[in-house]
């Protein structure tokens, strides 16, 4: 059937998860489909092998309306469906049946009569699948320890070490004692200085055996994904070791060097993925906070590969010919990918959330009463003001058409 057949005969609905059948007005459609890629570049070949394997769920921003006089009353009983964890079916006319899940929502009520809903859905597959029998934390373990050994062992392959390097890792591992002090406490500090006094006697013995110097470096490096902590805190010591590791290459010139930036910056990234999976309490509260950190690991993920292929050498280049690890990159390529995959996965799980915009005058009690309720200790009103940034006036008078975020 036509377009026009499909609008007069198929209902635009949203059955929520808790059973509840919505009918609400809607306009037009869009639909966004991404596809599980790897990339791959080869010295002294143009172009890029691009591998393109399964396609992901779609992903539809909806836009829709409840009209007339109690459109308010209404929007309310739909957000109140939302709160239902489980996924929705949505019947689209240009699109038919689609099984996902909301990833937020956006209220305006500032036309009066009429509340306009926006929402990012994104299509799911049956949450009983895939089945595993590791725990995404064991599995990205694993996956982290055997990256490490591929990076260690690409150091050392067709590589003779010379004394030029010594002062290069060295300062390296100071350089990586400094990103890292501030998030040490009186539970890591004594690993901590043991692992940094280790590596920096392995280094001394670099030209004899190099493999158990640079795993001696991988040792002391890996510590903070160790930690109970805060994902924050690791993730930005990683992100200020990846950093300054990348800014000391400017002057690298041999063969070992830019072999040490592959093999260290491959294991950071092994590191912030192992990191990125064992949240504490509080870590992964928004979904945005999820998109977050996916987003900053792939951002270093982007930077080692340009950074790795600014670095290559012709093999012609007989005195110092050098090219990524064929082995090494394949498998950080394979762990970046399941991390962010089970980021995703992650995100499905985390609290919904609601964006509206103050439809008049109010003040910062009235607004945490309605959408979070007040408790006795003031928890929820802190959590209420650090989310919207409510500061200094703010905190006593709020303007109407303030954006107001809150988590469900």
């Amino acid at each position: 059937m036509d377009w026009t057949e499909r609008i007069d005969s198929i209902p635009f609905s949203i059955q929520t998860g808790d059973g509840k059948t919505y009918f609400p007005l809607w306009k037009g459609g869009e639909k966004e489909k991404e596809f599980n890629t790897s990339s791959f570049e080869f010295i002294n070949v143009y172009g890029t092998l691009v591998d393109r394997k399964k396609p992901q769920g779609g992903k539809f921003p909806l836009v829709f309306w409840f009209q007339g006089a109690n459109n308010t009353e209404q929007a309310d009983e739909f957000e109140a469906s939302c709160d239902d964890s489980r996924a929705w079916n949505v019947v689209h006319p240009f699109y038919g049946a689609i099984l996902g899940q909301p990833i937020s929502i956006k209220r305006d009520d500032s036309s009066l009569n009429v509340t306009e809903i926006t929402i990012p859905f994104w299509e799911t597959i049956d949450a009983d699948y895939p089945i595993s029998n590791f725990s995404v934390k064991d599995n990205t373990m694993d996956r982290h320890r055997t990256v490490l050994y591929a990076c260690s062992t690409s150091f050392v392959t067709n590589l003779k070490v010379s004394f030029t390097a010594i002062p290069t890792a060295a300062n390296s591992i100071q350089s990586i004692a400094g990103s890292m002090k501030s998030i040490q406490d009186n539970n890591t500090y004594a690993d901590f200085q043991n692992a940094l006094n280790s590596g920096l006697k392995a280094i001394d013995n670099l030209t004899s055996d190099a493999l158990t110097a640079i795993q001696s470096v991988q040792n002391f490096l890996d510590l903070p994904s160790t930690y109970i902590q805060a994902i924050e805190g690791r993730l930005g010591s990683y992100e200020n070791v990846y950093w300054n590791l990348k800014n000391s290459i400017k002057s690298l010139k041999s063969l070992a060097d830019k072999k040490y930036f592959e093999s260290i910056g491959g294991s950071v990234l092994a590191c912030i993925s192992l990191v990125l999976v064992t949240p504490v309490v509080g870590d992964y509260v928004l979904i945005s906070d999820v998109e977050n950190k996916a987003s900053r690991l792939k951002l270093i993920y982007d930077d080692y590969l340009l950074t790795l292929d600014s670095l290559a050498v012709s093999v012609y280049n007989v005195n110092n010919s050098f090219t990524p690890d064929a082995t090494a990159q394949s498998e950080i390529s394979s762990l970046i990918i399941y991390t962010i995959a089970n980021l995703q996965q992650l995100a499905f799980e985390t609290k919904k959330e609601y964006i509206i915009y103050t439809t008049k005058k109010t003040n910062l009690i009235l607004l945490v009463h309605r959408y979070l309720g007040l408790d006795e200790a003031g928890v929820n009103m802190d959590i209420f003001r650090k989310t919207n940034n409510i500061k200094l006036n703010e905190l006593f008078s709020i303007d109407k058409g303030r954006e107001i975020r809150y988590t469900k």
